[in-house]
């Protein structure tokens, strides 16, 4: 049997941070970069999965 659970009705801070997942899958500044340690600064290295998507969609092409 499936039954829907509300999740995170109620949750302070939920709507926050709903905000702010929607900001950072829009490629919108979302973090003070200040606040953010140097060594994780830059372009996030691609997942395995993404490449081969990648590769397929050349290939197709």
């Amino acid at each position: 049997m499936v039954r829907w659970a509300p999740g995170h009705v109620g949750i302070a801070g939920n709507e926050r941070a709903d905000v702010e997942a929607k900001r950072a899958a829009q490629n919108q500044e979302s973090s003070n970069p200040l606040h953010i340690p140097t060594r994780i600064h830059g372009a996030l290295p691609w997942g395995r999965s993404v490449v081969q998507q990648k590769l397929n969609a050349d290939r197709k092409a």
